[in-house]
Parts: structure tokens; C-alpha cells; sequence
């Protein structure tokens, strides 16, 4: 068992305010936001439950010039690996509203990333450091799941003191008091018949998860 909580789930969205408002009609509040040349995002939370909306502004942006881009940038917006164009993402979701990040915080990141490399997921970003300032540093790696455009950030906030998460700056709604939500219990994830016992199998192997008999009927 690796240990792993997660830390936020993250969209993927056309239309960034629609969806917001979407979240703060059901009680989530917005808390943190962020600003870049193609993506601009809004995180909202409820009890311990995080979600990051991403809006895509430019779908054909170039990977390499991207790239030089985020380097420049004093600040990463690491929620949305900073590496992978967002052209990327929305080729394989057929450029439709997705969730597409499913965040962790591992007990151990550097343990976590190793046995999920030994046992065959693709590491599309190697364990890297964000440093924010006065405010600290979050260490990040990113991997890729089994299923379809799905990734996995894996994140260690414990040496941060910021809002969110380095490029994030501090937003705030009014509090409504609406929400009954208070923290994740389950992500379900939609697979092709016949693929079950194989996606278990993943994330018992490389995430450390053991699965939880929910009918032994």
C-alpha cells in the first residue's frame, strides 16, 4: 500500500464561467484562480472536495513553442501539467467538457512514482519541484491511467503555504451555506465491456489500491 488521497479533480471546459457557475449553483465556492496565455482556471471547493475548472483558450497551440513559454514563467500553473499543450488533451476527448485530471496527494510521491513505473504506467513528467517564494514548494509528477485521455498528478503540498498551488492567487465567493458536500467518497470511472478485471488490475499494481467488495452475491 502506497497511501494516497485525492487532492482535486480537474476539467477540462469550453466555457469556463458556465461551468463555474454551475459548481456555485450546488454550494461549491470558488477559493483560488489563475491566469495563462491558453488556459485560464478557477478552483472551487466544498468541506475537503476540490475541483479545478481549466479553460482552454487556444486548442491549436504549438507544443514546442508552449513549452519555451511555461519555462519563462516564474510561476507553473502545475494543476495543468505545464508540459502537455492543451491541444493534447482535447484531441482525444472530442473537444467536450471532461474531466480529465484525477489528482493524488501520496503519502510517499517518490515512492508512489516508482512503483507505478515498475509496474508499467507511462510517466509523462518526471518528479519536479515548484518553488512559490516565501510560500513554499510543491514537488509533482504526472502519470498517465489505463483508461483513455485520464491522467494522474501525483502531488506533494505538505512544504506549502499558498492558497492553492503555485500560480494560484486567492479568490473568494460569498458563502451560501448550501452545500452538503463535504469531501469524495468515490471517483467511478466508465470502461469497455470486458476491460474491468484489466483496470483493477492497474491501479492495484501501479496505484497500490485494493479493491473494495462492494456485493459478494
Amino acid at each position: 500500500m502506497v497511501g494516497l488521497a485525492v487532492h482535486h479533480i480537474q476539467l477540462a471546459v469550453t466555457d469556463g464561467l458556465i461551468a463555474l457557475s454551475k459548481f456555485q449553483k450546488v454550494g461549491f465556492r470558488l477559493f483560488a484562480q489563475s491566469t495563462y496565455a491558453n488556459v485560464r482556471q478557477w478552483a472551487l471547493r466544498s468541506g475537503s472536495a476540490r475541483f479545478v475548472i481549466s479553460e482552454i483558450k487556444n486548442k491549436e497551440c504549438d507544443v514546442a513553442s508552449e513549452s519555451r513559454e511555461i519555462k519563462s514563467l516564474s510561476h507553473l500553473p502545475v494543476i495543468l501539467p505545464s508540459f502537455m499543450c492543451p491541444k493534447l488533451i482535447w484531441e482525444s476527448t472530442s473537444q467536450v467538457d471532461t474531466v480529465f485530471n484525477v489528482a493524488f496527494e501520496p503519502v510517499n510521491i517518490e515512492k508512489t512514482l516508482k512503483v507505478a513505473s515498475e509496474n508499467g504506467a507511462e510517466v509523462l513528467h518526471e518528479l519536479s519541484t515548484i518553488s512559490d517564494g516565501d510560500v513554499g514548494s510543491v514537488q509533482f509528477a504526472v502519470i498517465k491511467s489505463c483508461l483513455g485521455n485520464v491522467i494522474h498528478t501525483l502531488i506533494d503540498s505538505s512544504q506549502y503555504k499558498g492558497v492553492f498551488l503555485p500560480g494560484f492567487t486567492s479568490a473568494s465567493d460569498k458563502d451560501t451555506n448550501t452545500s452538503c458536500v463535504t469531501h469524495f467518497d468515490h471517483i467511478t470511472f466508465a470502461c469497455h465491456e470486458g476491460t474491468m478485471k484489466d483496470v483493477m488490475g492497474w491501479y492495484e499494481q501501479c496505484l497500490g489500491m485494493k479493491r473494495l467488495f462492494i456485493n459478494r452475491k
